[in-house]
């Protein structure tokens, strides 16, 4: 594939092609498909890895806990800890 250490800097065709090509010969489950197959594949992704090498994962995930803290204190909840 692309073997950048920034997964941001891979283009999404390339992406794309990557798992169609790893998917080709593959007779149980077929051709890959978005829709069918990528929430497979994010239930078994290591999450810590992808932080590494993914800025856009970091700030999505810090988006949602500052997101999350301030639904909490406007309801006058506890925000869950992390």
């Amino acid at each position: 594939m692309h073997g950048s250490p920034n997964i941001g800097d891979i283009q999404k065709k390339d992406v794309m092609e990557g798992l169609q090509n790893a998917a080709r010969s593959c007779k149980k489950k077929g051709k890959y498909s978005k829709g069918i197959h990528s929430f497979r594949i994010l239930e078994k992704i290591d999450t810590d890895k992808v932080f590494l090498v993914s800025r856009h994962a970091r700030l999505l995930i810090q988006a949602i806990k500052e997101g999350s803290e301030c639904i909490s204190e406007v309801a006058g909840i506890e925000p869950p800890r992390s």
